[in-house]
């Protein structure tokens, strides 16, 4: 139902980044990375420097298995100013 709802505002407003950032994670529930990572993408043509993109990018490397990428993602996540307990869980599961 989440993505559903974020597809109806995509509809309406195609860069909307609350609805690309929610579909994004959604997809990203449901295990659909590629998805997940097309969202994100569209969310960073309209907010390159967004923590929040960048840290689902991260998240999609994760389940990409590109550890590497992830932490790379997170770190520049977090110079973005997000808060490293918001993305601690997946950087341990990246190191790890």
């Amino acid at each position: 139902s989440e993505l559903s709802a974020a597809m109806r505002r995509l509809a309406q407003r195609p860069t909307d980044i609350d609805a690309l950032l929610r579909a994004g994670n959604a997809s990203l529930a449901l295990r659909d990375t590629g998805a997940a990572a097309g969202f994100f993408a569209r969310a960073a043509a309209v907010a390159p420097g967004d923590a929040r993109v960048l840290i689902g990018q991260g998240r999609v490397a994760l389940e990409q298995r590109r550890p590497v990428d992830a932490l790379q993602a997170f770190a520049l996540a977090e110079q973005a100013g997000a808060r490293a307990q918001d993305m601690a869980a997946d950087r341990a599961l990246a190191y790890d």
